[in-house]
């Protein structure tokens, strides 16, 4: 019986294909198989991938024009006969004892995904270790030996530790399989959509605080590499993709992944404008805006929550007013209505009401100044609390 089938997708690393595919016979598992794919590699990893095939006779060794990461993954999952799948990138490597670990864990308590941590370290001989990176979760995450649903995760952990990284995940393959998971092809990014399903449609996930995957960061990576037009609307591809899980588990889990898409688009908004992309292609604009109407079909009417709606805000500043004026003024109106509505339900304006606020900087001050403009005067017994002021009868604002 095969406990794990390790897929690794393979191009141009010929310099760290050795140290990878040695990492995952050195395994203190030994029921596993282990399929490399060559994508249409231009260096000599392919001569590499036949010279290792004589070393572990068991190693399946495929090769086919370049396609792309995820495509790439999808025939190892289609290939893979393992009763769980665990994906390897081939500049990378992992600890002896990886899989064992893992495979006892997912068996022992029946689970659809094990996540497990990262050890992130620079290209070069002293592999120093890269701080801070998102590959290291065990003082955020705080579950230890218990069993979760992966919506739990996304909706409890996003924030904080959003790593859709694929390489840190062991799955069950009659999980992926039955469920029709794969990897969006033809794009950087891939792991998002892959994420995102397993997680929304997972039962039973477990986490390991442990950093089994040995992560290395290459200048010439796709993650290293800079920021460029392929990458920005890659990304938004990628994102509007993730609309597709908008019905997904009964529509549990839209309201996570709309929040993750927003904060994706915000991101590339931010880095297309720093590096100077809207100048070499206006329709990024466009493209972007199409994007979050996607997410609200069409319809600001249908943004109803204020932490998306200044997502927007902030994402439309990077917009010229020129060609985007009416729409940054909806979004802008839009805004102060969801904001009305949240201060409205906060009794700032009765007399009879006790209220304690925490802080007594400049936004408190905006948001008092406009409670005080669009919901009404402020009547109730109030304090403020503030961790900078140790004498009883300092008062803010009159109070």
């Amino acid at each position: 019986m095969v406990k794990t089938s390790v897929i690794i997708p393979v191009y141009n690393t010929s310099l760290y294909l050795e140290e990878c595919i040695d990492s995952v016979f050195s395994q203190t598992q030994k029921e596993i198989e282990v399929i490399a794919i060559n994508d249409g590699s231009t260096d000599d990893s392919w001569e590499v991938l036949l010279r290792l095939q004589k070393k572990y006779s068991q190693l399946i060794i495929m090769t086919q024009e370049n396609r792309g990461l995820g495509y790439v993954r999808n025939v190892g999952i289609e290939r893979a006969r393992g009763e769980y799948i665990y994906f390897l990138d081939s500049d990378d490597y992992i600890l002896e004892n990886t899989l064992e670990s893992c495979y006892r864990c997912a068996s022992k308590n029946k689970l659809n995904i094990v996540l497990m941590d990262a050890f992130v370290f620079e290209d070069s001989a002293k592999r120093k270790m890269i701080e801070p990176n998102n590959c290291d979760r065990h003082d955020i995450i705080k579950e230890r030996e218990e069993i979760f649903s992966g919506l739990y995760f996304i909706e409890t952990y996003y924030r904080k530790s959003y790593n859709p990284m694929s390489q840190l995940m062991y799955c069950s393959a009659a999980f992926l399989k039955e469920n029709n998971i794969w990897f969006l092809t033809g794009v950087y990014f891939e792991d998002h959509g892959f994420f995102c399903k397993a997680m929304i449609l997972a039962d039973r996930i477990m986490y390991m605080p442990e950093m089994f995957y040995q992560y290395r960061c290459r200048k010439d990576s796709i993650t290293g590499s800079k920021f460029d037009l392929r990458k920005a609307k890659d990304h938004i591809e990628v994102i509007s993709e993730l609309d597709n899980l908008r019905s997904l588990g009964d529509g549990k889990g839209w309201h996570v992944i709309k929040k993750i898409s927003l904060n994706m688009l915000l991101y590339v908004a931010n880095v297309c404008y720093d590096n100077h992309l809207y100048d070499n292609d206006r329709e990024l604009y466009i493209q972007i805006f199409n994007a979050w109407m996607k997410i609200y079909e069409n319809s600001l009417e249908n943004v109803d929550d204020l932490e998306e709606a200044n997502c927007i805000y902030r994402i439309c500043n990077f917009f010229p007013d020129s060609d985007f004026g009416e729409i940054k003024t909806q979004i802008v109106n839009r805004r102060r209505q969801l904001l009305i509505q949240t201060l409205a339900q906060l009794p700032l304006n009765q007399k009879e009401a006790r209220i304690a606020i925490y802080g007594s900087g400049k936004y408190t001050d905006a948001i008092l100044d406009f409670y005080e403009k669009w919901v009404g005067t402020l009547e109730a017994d109030i304090i403020f609390l503030d961790s900078y002021i140790q004498e009883y009868n300092a008062k803010h604002r009159g109070y």
